[in-house]
């Protein structure tokens, strides 16, 4: 299962407006460019989990694959702050190290 991006946020979850623009698989993505961008911390998938109203999202991984993240209480954050497991559909479960997650994809679909 992939996702669709409408909107990729880089690093941590910023507040703002896009600053670049760029095509990704022939569909234009708004990506938000961060000062230091070494990956997604878990603060910022935290964050993307309590958004009022929740919006499904995918995670990126380092190998271009896409986990994605259908609702809130699918999702475990270990106390550590290194894994997330994910149950992305039916009995299917991700367990993602997040120091592997290089973007945030936003108002994602499921391609059948």
């Amino acid at each position: 299962m992939g996702c669709r991006s409408c909107k990729t946020v880089r690093g941590p979850v910023p507040v703002g407006p896009p600053t670049s623009l760029s095509i990704r698989s022939g569909r234009l993505a708004f990506v938000i460019e961060e000062e230091h961008t070494r990956g997604v911390t878990k603060d910022a998938i935290h964050s993307r989990l309590q958004a009022q109203p929740f919006r499904p999202f995918c995670l990126r991984l380092t190998d271009g694959s896409l986990v994605p993240v259908p609702h809130p209480d699918f999702v475990m954050l270990t106390q550590g702050g290194r894994t997330a497991i994910i149950n992305t559909e039916g009995e299917k479960v991700s367990i993602v190290d997040i120091g592997l997650v290089t973007t945030i994809e936003l108002g994602l679909q499921s391609e059948q």
